[in-house]
C-alpha cells in the first residue's frame, strides 16, 4: 500500500464527516484511512461508521501525538499522511503528494493550507499566520529555499516516509494539545539531515478561527 493517512480526532463529529467525505473523494486509490479517536465523549466514532476506515479508540485522552503514533504502528502505507479531523483535502491531495515523493529528492512533504473566508475576527485570526501561516502562507511565515525546501512541518497537511517516521521516534508524547510537536518532529527530521519540501499544490482546507475565547485558549495551551 501505498500511503496511510492518519487522521487524530476529539469530539469531532460535526467535522470528521466533511474530511471522510473528501477522502474518498480522492483522484488517488491506493491508500488506507486511519483514524485515532482520543475517548471522545460525543459521536466522533459513529461519523465515522459510513466512511471506508480503521478506527482506533483511545482509552482515555492522551492528546493528538499520541493519536498519530498509534495510528503510524498499525499503518501499512509506505507513506504516512496526515491532516486534521477539522480539515478537508482537495481531491488531488494525494495524487500530488505521489508526484512529489517519486519525482522529487525529498523526505517529507509540507503542502498549503487553505484558510475559508470567515467573520472579520476569523479573517483577522487567519492574517495572524494560524494555523500553518494562516492567509498569509506558509511560505512566508517560514523559510522555503530556493529548490523548495523547508525546515519545518504542520501536522494538518504532511507527509513523510514511514521508515524515518520510526526512525526518529514520531510525535513527541509529551505534547498534551496540538502545538509545537510537529515542529519538533520536523526539527528531528532535520536533525538526521532529511529534506522537507514545500509543495503548494498539496492542499488541504481549514475554517478560520472565529472565536476569540478559543483562540486564546489555544494559544494559552500552545504556550504551556
Amino acid at each position: 500500500m501505498r500511503f496511510s493517512v492518519i487522521v487524530p480526532a476529539y469530539n469531532a463529529a460535526k467535522t470528521l464527516p466533511a474530511l471522510l467525505a473528501s477522502l474518498s473523494a480522492q483522484s488517488f486509490k491506493d491508500f488506507e484511512t486511519v483514524l485515532a479517536d482520543d475517548a471522545s465523549r460525543d459521536g466522533t466514532v459513529r461519523s465515522a461508521e459510513s466512511y471506508p476506515c480503521t478506527v482506533l479508540r483511545m482509552p482515555r485522552n492522551r492528546g493528538p501525538a499520541r493519536c498519530r503514533n498509534e495510528g503510524a504502528r498499525v499503518a501499512r502505507g509506505e507513506i504516512l499522511a496526515f491532516t486534521d479531523s477539522d480539515c478537508e483535502v482537495a481531491p488531488t491531495w494525494l495524487e500530488r503528494m505521489d508526484h512529489h515523493f517519486r519525482k522529487s529528492n525529498t523526505d517529507a512533504i509540507m503542502g498549503r493550507l487553505v484558510l475559508r473566508p470567515s467573520t472579520y475576527l476569523g479573517d483577522s485570526i487567519s492574517a495572524l499566520g494560524f494555523p500553518a501561516g494562516g492567509s498569509i502562507g506558509f511560505d512566508r511565515i517560514w523559510r522555503v529555499d530556493g529548490e523548495g525546501f523547508t525546515e519545518s512541518l504542520s501536522s494538518c497537511n504532511c507527509a513523510v516516509q514511514k521508515h524515518l517516521f520510526e526512525k526518529v521516534g514520531g510525535f513527541d508524547e509529551s505534547f498534551p494539545y496540538a502545538g509545537g510537536e510537529d515542529s519538533l518532529f520536523a526539527y528531528h527530521l532535520k536533525r538526521e539531515g532529511r529534506k522537507i519540501r514545500f509543495c503548494p499544490d498539496v492542499v488541504a482546507y481549514h475554517g478560520a478561527r472565529d472565536s476569540l475565547r478559543g483562540f486564546l485558549r489555544w494559544q494559552f495551551r500552545r504556550g504551556q
